[in-house]
């Protein structure tokens, strides 16, 4: 018998090189991942705070102005009560802003306590949204929607 035949596979350079390959597309998608992730988690509060903007509208309707539009005093009903959200710990209204503040664990660490506040802006009869995050419980930018700034 004839044993000519040679075994082949991969060399220990060639493993290594593959390894490391896997290794540097891991160090640049999971951060990706988690931006995704914490801007997903932000995404409800936008949603959540859509349905106030309607009671708040039709408040500025009747009464003709936002200073007593809090939802604590029952003049704006309470879209979110505490801890009603997956992620949203509470969702309120304050002179006509609504101000959502994330839960302190279960959540993204960029968000957790952290609050975003849409306030309200009337232009003639238009009423118009601007979004912020500002303080010790601001969000950082790259996670806000477009169109909400971090001061």
């Amino acid at each position: 018998m004839n044993n000519n035949q040679q075994e082949t596979g991969f060399t220990l350079i060639e493993l290594m090189i593959v390894t490391a390959i896997i290794g540097i597309l891991a160090a640049i998608a999971i951060p990706g991942y988690q931006t995704y992730i914490t801007k997903a988690q932000i995404s409800e509060a936008v949603t959540l705070s859509g349905g106030l903007k309607v009671h708040i509208a039709e408040y500025l309707a009747f009464d003709g102005s936002l200073s007593n539009a809090d939802s604590g005093a029952g003049t704006i009903p309470a879209a979110a009560p505490n801890g009603a959200g997956l992620y949203v710990d509470a969702l309120e209204v304050i002179d006509g802003a609504i101000v959502a503040t994330f839960k302190a664990t279960d959540v993204a660490a960029a968000i957790q306590g952290k609050t975003l506040r849409w306030n309200p802006t009337l232009t003639g009869s238009e009423l118009s949204w601007a979004c912020t995050s500002s303080g010790a419980n601001r969000i950082e930018q790259r996670f806000l929607p477009k169109g909400c700034t971090s001061s």
